[in-house]
């Protein structure tokens, strides 16, 4: 399975989460609410590691553990079947070894390693997968789809809740609003919306634009039929500098997750290195997807299956 970047649809940023989107709704239940209870804390683990490596090669390494105060994701629909993705991420409980949650999901390194650029030099990208809060100790596999189609484990990490380093800084708190809510997130699709590029005197056009996102997103099947199980919600978080980054223009930008065009030297691909910035920022609300909305009039984004998902604003 590869990563969704940029197409040429008029609605390409409502098009372009149709298919990730839809896997929440379709994923089967194989824990009961009793069992995450047994297992987990009502509360999210944020484990960053850094990939890297070349066009033939990709390892990982542990950045940290960090406590965010929501789990956004389904109490039931906790293991993932579908195997889909580049990648797959694998936790188990270490005393009895039951497996207590899987993801597969895809990154903006998988999709380096296919630019011309991976053949020549090594590089590093900062990643984070997030879960359910492990009450004990768990063991953290992860796993890398090889040519073949099969993945093959990488990485493990023993992780213990009673651990002292596990940081339980909030290093961006901004306040969150509501564009739509459904009902319980452990039920619902949550989505949250991450402004670049608003000032803090642009954040009402901000909030305009999330209510576009929302109007626009329900005008499309299936969203259309199934807008009660959704929840969106934006975050205030304004940026120093109105805009983004456009390189090939020489316009940089101070924002606040540091979004850039050209991403891979692709004009149109709108993207961001900067994954810690984002990852602080969601953390302000509930989430199973993260949607990045850039204040520029130029047309571009991009996703990456259960990664995260740009585009421009709504005003063309």
């Amino acid at each position: 399975m590869e990563e969704i970047s940029l197409n040429s649809h008029p609605h390409f940023k409502i098009l372009n989460m149709r298919y990730m989107i839809m896997l929440f709704l379709a994923l089967a239940s194989f824990m009961s609410s009793a069992q995450f209870d047994k297992y987990f804390e009502n509360k999210a683990l944020r484990f960053d590691y850094y990939h890297a490596g070349d066009n033939q090669s990709d390892y990982y390494y542990y950045d940290e553990s960090r406590v965010e105060p929501f789990w956004g994701g389904s109490k039931v629909n906790l293991i993932d079947t579908f195997s889909y993705g580049n990648y797959y991420v694998k936790v188990f409980d270490l005393a009895s070894n039951d497996l207590i949650y899987s993801r597969g999901y895809c990154t903006l390194f998988g999709e380096w390693q296919t630019v011309a650029e991976a053949k020549e030099t090594k590089m590093s990208f900062s990643e984070t997968v997030t879960m359910p809060y492990p009450k004990n100790d768990a063991c953290i596999e992860f796993y890398t789809r090889k040519r073949d189609g099969q993945f093959e484990k990488k990485f493990e990490y023993i992780f213990k809740p009673s651990s002292y380093f596990i940081s339980h800084e909030r290093k961006m708190v901004y306040p969150s609003f509501d564009v739509l809510i459904s009902g319980d997130p452990a039920q619902k699709v949550d989505i949250v919306l991450i402004p670049d590029g608003y000032t803090e005197a642009e954040m009402g056009k901000f909030i305009t634009d999330c209510q576009n996102f929302a109007k626009q997103m329900f005008d499309f099947a299936p969203f259309s039929t199934n807008k009660d199980k959704f929840n969106i919600r934006g975050i205030l978080a304004p940026s120093v500098d109105s805009g983004n980054d456009i390189p090939a223009d020489s316009i940089w930008k101070n924002t606040v997750v540091g979004t850039s065009y050209y991403t891979f030297d692709s004009e149109r691909y709108c993207m961001t290195r900067d994954n810690k910035s984002l990852r602080d920022v969601a953390a302000n609300a509930p989430y199973d997807q993260i949607y990045i909305l850039v204040n520029r009039n130029k047309y571009g984004g991009g996703a990456i299956y259960n990664h995260y998902n740009v585009s421009q604003d709504l005003h063309p």
